[in-house]
């Protein structure tokens, strides 16, 4: 086809026609409103992104982390519990390496063979399991029938229960609280946490005499 020059000079000259000043602004605000809607678009899409990131997240971070008391471990107040639950074997004899305990013992912790003026005979014992750690309790009685569980957990030592009182005898650290008509003292021997729990009509200054001095006597 020929180039017709007419053609380009009309083109031209609509080309150089412009519109209304009123008409140019409203196309401007047209533009930024558009423009402004499609950020607002994006924006809302990257939060949502986000939030379903997150979520994604902490679904994760539950089925990971273990809950309850596995995460936490097993405390003081769980060992006082095991006295409660009775002896399932008999008591453990004398140890006859040595007289002043018996022969049970958890890690390298024995348990004392309370005789003489203690007067505290072993009855009976039991082995739990305690959030995956082996708990041995033995049962002791008094001449009255009066009935102590002592219980030694293997493993490193648990955190004090919380509210207990300290009392420090014969150089030994011992806590002691009550809870449920009971009292409790709890110490460590060797790293391992010890955990008496008796009728709370024994008096607490008898609980912590038998922990601070964890002998024959």
């Amino acid at each position: 086809m020929d180039h017709d020059p007419d053609y380009d000079r009309i083109h031209a000259l609509i080309a150089s026609v412009e519109a209304p000043l009123g008409l140019r602004e409203r196309v401007v605000a047209e533009r930024q409103r558009h423009a402004m809607r499609g950020m607002l678009v994006k924006r809302f899409k990257l939060t949502g992104a986000i939030a379903g990131f997150a979520a994604a997240l902490g679904i994760a971070a539950a089925l990971i982390v273990p809950s309850g008391s596995a995460t936490h471990g097993p405390d003081a107040a769980q060992l006082a519990a095991l006295a409660g639950r009775g002896a399932t074997a008999p008591a453990p004899g004398v140890d006859p390496a040595d007289p002043t305990l018996l022969r049970a013992r958890v890690d390298d912790v024995s348990f004392p063979r309370w005789s003489g003026r203690l007067s505290w005979r072993a009855t009976g014992r039991r082995t739990d399991s305690v959030g995956g750690r082996r708990a041995v309790t033995v049962y002791y009685a008094d001449p009255r029938g009066v009935r102590l569980g002592y219980t030694i957990l293997a493993g490193s030592p648990v955190d004090w229960s919380a509210g207990s009182r300290k009392v420090v005898s014969n150089g030994v650290e011992v806590h002691v609280s009550r809870t449920a008509g009971r009292v409790i003292a709890e110490w460590r021997e060797r790293d391992h946490s010890c955990v008496i729990s008796a009728p709370g009509s024994v008096p607490e200054r008898r609980m912590v005499y038998l922990a601070a001095h964890d002998y024959a006597s």
